[in-house]
């Protein structure tokens, strides 16, 4: 009997949920349907459908080409290059956070360039307040237009074109810093020979003497507003604006004179001339 109880009580709920008259869930009553949206839940429903409008700090890193376009600049001006000043990073640089339109790279420039590589210094601000300092190395060139021998040049060999041409040079990379084409040649001369290809220095080249050992040259003799142009011999070269000795041709007599220009001296004479 007990388990005929059973067995119809199973029966009976499986047809009552079938048709309806039980439901696994309890249904909403009509009073929930009406009841007011409490605060909180207008609350989380506006979260869920507005975005936070709240303003945040937003910060960027600088990138390497923004540093190395100040160092460049700042560089340049402050060591007054001529020029092209190029730097690459021995190591990647320090990442740097500032924000964005706020911020400002101040360089210290060491006395001069080293050579081909170099330690350089700079303070990163950003809204007024220095956030990183920092000293790293560089790999540094320096490309300017020298003077450059076309053709082998001998030893006292005067210095003109097409024999010399200008040229560009990473003037860092020579032992001896090259001349720039603002040298004037035409005053020059070589004092060893300067193969093909090689930069010009001051090693290589001298002013040419304006008199030379053996020349005759004419001196003037001023006395007063009196003045006597005469014929003597360098006994030694001469460049313009030094004192040498000139032998004169006629009494064999020396005398000390100022070289004035190529192939020209001047002697002043002390006291007051006759018949003044």
């Amino acid at each position: 009997m007990k388990i005929l109880q059973t067995w119809l009580h199973f029966w009976g709920a499986i047809f009552a949920f079938a048709c309806g008259t039980v439901s696994l869930e309890a249904a909403p009553q009509l009073q929930d349907l009406l009841r007011p949206i409490t605060e909180k839940t207008a609350e989380e429903a506006d979260r869920q459908t507005t975005p936070d409008k709240r303003p945040t700090a937003t910060r960027a890193a600088l990138t390497e080409s923004e540093i190395i376009g100040i160092l460049l600049d700042e560089l340049t001006v402050q060591l007054d290059l001529s020029g092209e000043l190029r730097i690459r990073p021995v190591r990647p640089l320090p990442i740097v956070f500032v924000h964005p339109g706020e911020w400002d790279i101040e360089v210290s420039a060491p006395p001069s360039l080293p050579g081909s590589r170099a330690f350089f210094e700079w303070t990163v601000y950003s809204q007024g307040k220095a956030v990183s300092r920092a000293r790293h190395p560089f790999h540094v060139e320096l490309w300017d237009e020298v003077w450059v021998a076309r053709q082998r040049v001998r030893r006292g060999d005067s210095l003109s074109r097409p024999a010399i041409e200008p040229a560009l040079r990473d003037v860092l990379a020579e032992r001896n810093r090259p001349l720039d084409t603002s040298v004037e040649l035409n005053e020059l001369e070589a004092v060893t020979t300067i193969l093909e290809g090689k930069p010009l220095t001051w090693r290589d080249v001298e002013v040419r003497p304006a008199v030379r050992r053996g020349d005759v040259i004419d001196v003037v003799l001023e006395q007063g507003s009196l003045s006597i142009t005469m014929p003597a011999q360098a006994t030694s070269d001469g460049k313009t604006g030094e004192v040498i000795t000139l032998r004169n041709t006629q009494t064999r007599r020396e005398i000390q004179a100022v070289i004035t220009a190529p192939g020209r001296a001047r002697v002043h004479l002390s006291g007051t001339p006759p018949n003044s």
